[in-house]
């Protein structure tokens, strides 16, 4: 950036999703469903720098939240009695340009909710309102998953 100088930048935020499905298939233990709904992103992006040839500190953040629209399948099985596995995937656009998720979960049913945890990939580009945004989020997730 600077000669000598200390940046630092991070981006802070929250994505939930809210979907609502329909199942395509049964077999004995396994389901195929589709899911749709909206995807809430909230973002908050900080970059400081300060030293080498600055004459004071710089500071400059933005906050953002949009919702974008998914579209996805879920194939999902039972395990046992508790215990849930599932693969899924989802497409979204709307305030981003495009959105896409990958994820595997093990899950634990609950009478009304099931606990989930899993590895999860989601890609955002999102470009509007003075701020880039064209990340992929990788790792592991935890949640819940309300049943009806």
């Amino acid at each position: 950036f600077l000669p000598d100088s200390d940046v630092v930048a991070s981006i802070d935020g929250n994505i939930i999703t809210l979907a609502g499905g329909y199942r395509l298939k049964d077999w004995q233990r396994t389901t195929l469903t589709v899911f749709a709904g909206p995807r809430y992103y909230d973002v908050d992006a900080t970059i400081d720098a300060s030293g080498g040839l600055l004459p004071q500190p710089v500071s400059s953040s933005n906050s953002l939240s949009w919702t974008d629209g998914i579209v996805g399948l879920r194939l999902g099985s039972r395990l046992g009695q508790k215990w849930t596995m599932a693969l899924t995937a989802d497409a979204g656009a709307g305030s981003s340009a495009t959105s896409w998720q990958l994820m595997a979960t093990l899950g634990y049913r609950l009478p009304w909710f099931s606990v989930i945890g899993g590895y999860r990939h989601l890609a955002v580009d999102y470009d509007r309102d003075n701020l880039l945004l064209d990340v992929a989020l990788t790792g592991p997730m935890l949640g819940i998953s309300m049943h009806f």
